[in-house]
Order: C-alpha cells, then structure tokens, then sequence
C-alpha cells in the first residue's frame, strides 16, 4: 500500500487539495486529502505551542518544556508536507507565479488591515510593513513563511526538473542532509550566533531540506517504511531528551535551532509516514479545522499574548497558556471566515 494510493482521486491524477496547491488557505476542493489536513493541523497547533511555552520553560525539565521541545516539529512538517504536494507534479507555466501573486496580495491585505488598526496611513509605513513581513522585518514579522513559500515556487521548475532525475535528486538531499548535520555540530561547536544572526526566511538549509524530504516520502521510500505510534514516541522522547541535554551542556534553548538536529528530522519522518498510512476521510473535525491554518496562523500572535495577560498568574504556565490560546484562536479564526469575503481574503 504505497503513500499515493491512499490520496483520493479526481479525473486528472492525485487531488488538487492540500497544503500546498492551497499552502495555507481556505479555496480546496471538496476532495480532501485529509491525511495530509490532519499533519497540517498538527504543524497549526504545534506553532501556538511554541509560542505559548517558550517563556515558561526556564530551562528546567517539566510539562511546558515537553510540550515546547515537541514544538520543534511543527515548522520542518510544514514544509515537508509542501513538497510532498509540489514535488513532480505537472503544472501550468503560469502557476508559480500565480501562487506568488496569491501570497503578495494576502500580505498587502494584511499590511493594509494593520496600518488602518494602528492608524499608520503613510506607504512609507504600509511598504515598510508589507516587504518587512517577508523577511522577519516590520509589523508582521511573523509572515516569514510565507517569504519562504515565495523562494519555492519560484524556485518550482528548477526544484521538480531535479526531482524527476532520482540519481540527482537522491544527490541533492543527501548533500542537504550533510548540510543540516554540519550547521547543528557547528551550532554545538561554535554556538548560535550564525544560525540566530540569520533571518529565518533564508535558512533555506533548513526549509530546502525538509521541501526536498517530502519529495522523497511521496515516492516509495515512505511507502516501504514500517512506522508506526511506537515510532512516533520513541522519537519523540528522543527530542525532548536532546534539547534537555543540550539546554543544560551548550545552553542551546529555542527550539528553531534544532530544526537541523537528527532527532527532529526523525520524528518529522515518523509523524509523516504515520498519519499518511491511515487513510482518514470524511472527519467533520478535520474539515472544519483544516480551513482555518492562515487565520489561526494570522491571530495566534495576539491571542498568545492577550491569553497571557488575561490567564491568572497562579494558573499561567505554558500548558494553559497553550490550551487557551489554541481555543480561543480556533474559534475567532472560525467566526472570522463566516465574514463575508473572508475565504477569498485567507485564500493563497
């Protein structure tokens, strides 16, 4: 049973839906892989989770550190999970520039919304906005992905003519691979000044890495591999175990910086092969979260911080900080698409 076998099917191949024909939006088919929907859910809420514990954590071994150091697989699934849906698949000539176009045009939006929030109506303020948002600059720094997203399908043609070449695309990750060990040594070795003095939309060590990785669990590779739920937690313990160690040894304490670390890649791998091996359709709860990955992903910033502030200091830790939050952005992100015109502003 191969990993493509178990995507449901329209008349032109694989289904159009997905994470990354519609990155992060809301303007899928109603043919859903929802396997796919279920890792994009996790990378959702595994985001707010790292953004919820991070300042409880206080490098001692409890709940919220758990929960933060599992938090490192959220960002590596995403981009996984884009080439899993990019990689070799026939497209348009026009389409990557569509896709760029659709991801400009979401950030204008979203400039635009924040100068008439905070009443900043200049374009020097608005453009400073807008371009910062790409680069981890400005009042939206938060959008980086989606700088990122831009090098990719720009990138497309160049990527998918290597991924139909299997000695040159084998060639590329395994040079990817060594690349992702070297930066974590040298991170252990030297410390974090290259790697935290690097703006997150170009580590594209990282991101290209993890891009190419799900072109290789789309082939047979990932269908071969026998993974299961024993997996999953073995790596799982192995990541916590990891940053726990190198906290305390190197005093290495985001979790950004073990996106090139091997434990991670391996509990990226297990997720991904895991959930894919079950064929999960028709789920009402899946349906109706997956929508809502760019609104929540868009307003977790503020409800992190408003969850932080309203939560009473005796109960405010990264565990209730966490469940709040997730809470509270899945229903205003819920209630904010039933706007009108809402699945055209969030659709990429």
């Amino acid at each position: 049973k191969t990993l493509k076998s178990i995507m449901p099917r329209t008349a032109g191949g694989i289904s159009e839906s997905g994470v990354c024909h519609e990155p992060v939006g809301v303007g899928a088919s109603d043919t859903r892989i929802q396997s796919i929907d279920v890792i994009k859910i996790i990378a959702m809420y595994g985001v707010i989770a790292m953004h919820s514990t991070y300042r409880y954590i206080e490098g001692e071994f409890c709940p919220s550190f758990v929960l933060y150091a599992l938090s490192a697989a959220a960002v590596p699934l995403f981009f996984t999970v884009s080439g899993f849906l990019l990689l070799g698949k026939q497209r348009g000539r026009w389409y990557p520039l569509r896709k760029v176009w659709g991801i400009v045009r979401f950030v204008g939006i979203m400039s635009a919304v924040w100068c008439l929030l905070y009443r900043q109506f200049s374009l020097r303020v608005f453009f400073g906005s807008f371009l910062g948002a790409f680069i981890q600059k400005g009042h939206l720094p938060g959008f980086w992905f989606l700088g990122v997203l831009v090098i990719f399908y720009l990138l497309l043609p160049v990527l998918s003519f290597i991924y139909r070449r299997a000695w040159l695309f084998r060639g590329v990750l395994l040079f990817l691979f060594l690349v992702e060990c070297c930066v974590f040594i040298h991170i252990l070795w030297e410390g974090t000044a290259f790697e935290e003095g690097t703006i997150q939309t170009f580590r594209l060590w990282n991101h290209l890495f993890y891009f190419m990785l799900g072109g290789l669990l789309r082939g047979r590779v990932g269908a071969k591999m026998n993974i299961g739920a024993a997996s999953v937690a073995a790596c799982a313990v192995m990541v916590v175990a990891c940053m726990f160690i190198c906290n305390k040894v190197f005093g290495i304490g985001r979790c950004e910086l073990y996106y090139s670390s091997l434990p991670v890649m391996a509990l990226v791998v297990c997720v991904f092969v895991t959930v894919l091996r079950h064929s999960i359709s028709g789920s009402r709860v899946v349906a109706l979260l997956s929508p809502l990955f760019l609104p929540v992903y868009t307003i977790h910033f503020s409800v992190v911080a408003l969850c932080k502030w309203i939560v009473p200091e005796f109960l405010c830790n990264g565990i209730t900080v966490f469940v709040c939050s997730g809470i509270a952005a899945t229903v205003l992100a819920w209630g904010l698409m039933k706007g009108p015109g809402m699945k055209m502003v969030f659709r990429i």
